[in-house]
């Protein structure tokens, strides 16, 4: 009860990989439940259960200047609702690595971000996700007062068996499912059996960036146009339901002096052509 954990600080991060197995945390309010600061390092939690968290705090807040953040093996990260207590949500960060937060390997239970809660004037995601690449696969997002899911700064983006505000109990979000906020190259692929429904503004939301939707067999991703308060809407998005199957085509180019049984007699250059 209000124990938390904290590896580094913003000012002297953690130098190294950090990995924290099998905890839980509960009612931690003057403190994130799980704060990490690592400067090259990665970052990998396995089985780690936040719940009623409070005091504007965040269920847990990662952050590497150029790691790997891995969120893996049935975890939840929750606040508390009740009673006008507030939660930031989850937070993750990194500068010029990657998020992947995923289901266990053996069908372990999808991840949850829940219960994230501004109070008055102020609307917390249920997670927010910084990184070049993030990469989502069985996460559910629901009763947060701002946007279930916020991605930012990401060159590519992965949604796969996402359900961010699925019509259920009237579990929406306050804003959005998931709000992108683009690069202006940005590529983000939907597929498995997503769903974005029952939130305040839209399933989707595509800020700044050019982007492109793949949906796959089986998708329940319908992408409509305008805000449709209750039903599963995309706002700036074109998508595409036909994945590009051709594959790239990469010739080798290879020069220097030839000797015999093809081995080369000086320095070689090679350089590829890609179309």
């Amino acid at each position: 009860a209000n124990a938390y954990l904290q590896i580094g600080t913003s000012t002297n991060p953690w130098i190294g990989n950090v990995t924290i197995n099998d905890i839980v945390f509960q009612n931690a309010s003057n403190s994130n439940s799980v704060t990490v600061y690592t400067d090259t390092g990665n970052i990998t939690m396995n089985n780690v259960d936040v719940s009623q968290q409070t005091g504007t705090r965040y269920t847990a807040f990662l952050d590497s200047n150029s790691g790997i953040i891995t969120v893996q093996n049935g975890s939840s990260f929750d606040g508390d609702n009740t009673g006008g207590d507030t939660s930031r949500g989850f937070y993750a960060n990194s500068d010029t690595g990657s998020i992947s937060i995923s289901g266990g390997s053996s069908g372990g239970s999808p991840y949850t971000f829940r219960d994230s809660s501004g109070g008055a004037g102020a609307n917390y995601n249920g997670a927010t996700l910084s990184a070049p690449i993030v990469t989502l696969s069985n996460v559910i997002a629901r009763t947060n007062d701002g946007n279930g899911i916020e991605l930012s700064n990401a060159a590519f983006i992965s949604l796969s068996s996402v359900q961010s505000g699925p019509n259920q109990n009237g579990e929406g979000n306050g804003l959005s499912g998931v709000r992108i906020n683009g690069t202006g190259s940005t590529i983000a692929v939907i597929s498995g059996t997503s769903s974005f429904a029952d939130n305040g503004s839209y399933g989707v939301a595509i800020f700044n960036g050019s982007l492109f939707i793949r949906t796959g067999v089986g998708n329940s991703v319908a992408c409509g146009s305008g805000n449709t308060a209750n039903g599963i809407s995309c706002y700036n998005v074109v998508p595409t339901t036909t994945p590009d199957v051709t594959p790239p085509t990469i010739t080798p180019n290879v020069t220097g002096t030839l000797g015999n049984n093809n081995w080369y007699t000086t320095n070689v250059g090679i350089t590829w052509i890609i179309t």
